[in-house]
């Protein structure tokens, strides 16, 4: 359950930007060394695109995500999924997209 939201802008011909918000919200039952409990879980996730078309065929993409915990408690990375230490996550990725 949650909500997303999107942007896009065409720059110039070649040259766009992207946008992307996305509000993740649960309540997981998990259990971990016999302890049951309940976490509930609020998460934003934002992503920004910067896409670019090389040539013919050819795209490129610079993109960052930045996940959040809403709740104010760790919700990312840790030595298991029921023991998290960062109340954030990110991510920067590069892409050359050849599409045939």
């Amino acid at each position: 359950m949650g909500g997303r939201c999107y942007i896009s802008w065409q720059a110039t011909e070649k040259l766009s930007f992207h946008g992307r918000c996305e509000v993740y919200k649960a309540r997981v039952a998990a259990s971990y060394d016999g302890v049951s409990s309940e976490v509930r879980e609020r998460i934003l996730g934002t992503t920004l695109t910067a896409q670019y078309e090389l040539w013919k065929n050819v795209t490129s993409r610079l993109e960052f995500r930045w996940d959040h915990s809403l709740t104010g408690e760790p919700a990312f990375g840790g030595d298991s999924v029921m023991d998290p230490e960062l109340k954030n996550a990110y991510m920067l990725a590069a892409n050359i997209i050849y599409q045939f």
